[in-house]
């Protein structure tokens, strides 16, 4: 089932709908970059959500607002006893913390102001699920990474767009 058809699935809210996206970054990197751990898909989660949100916000500003508290709660809902079995430590400043960043690093990225996703690599891959993002150095796999980051980030404009 493609994007499209998965955001056009019957009997769900728009929220629910751009949720379902949100496993999407995580299987688009392990195919086209390298597989995440758990603990780097449930960083990857969250940035999908932020990321899809910047687009739907794009295109339907009316209604962003309530749709981002209902794909947050429900990413929220998902993610806690994840999170919690992973770190044993408390969610939801974590996930405030990285909704905080993760907005940061997706504006960052479309005014051009990100030349290398360090800080998302390093999150999704080096060091997932500590407070503080920490810089990746590694450049060769950084340039991977984005070359596979940036055309899922493709994909997922194309696809909000097309709703």
């Amino acid at each position: 089932m493609g994007w499209l058809d998965k955001l056009r699935t019957q009997g769900l809210s728009t929220g629910k709908k751009l949720h379902i996206f949100t496993p999407d970054c995580s299987d688009y990197l392990g195919i086209n970059y390298k597989e995440l751990t758990a603990e780097g898909k449930l960083e990857s989660s969250i940035f999908c959500a932020c990321l899809v949100l910047v687009f739907y916000k794009a295109n339907n500003p009316e209604n962003y607002k309530d749709y981002s508290r209902e794909l947050f709660v429900t990413l929220y809902k998902q993610q806690a006893p994840l999170f919690s079995q992973h770190s044993g430590k408390e969610y939801l400043p974590f996930f405030n913390s990285r909704i905080n960043f993760y907005e940061d690093q997706v504006e960052r990225i479309f005014e051009g102001g990100s030349k290398l996703p360090s800080k998302l690599y390093s999150t999704f891959y080096i060091n997932p699920l500590i407070l503080e993002p920490k810089l990746s150095k590694d450049l060769g796999e950084i340039m991977l990474f984005k070359t596979a980051l940036y055309e899922f980030i493709s994909e997922i404009k194309k696809s909000i767009e097309s709703l």
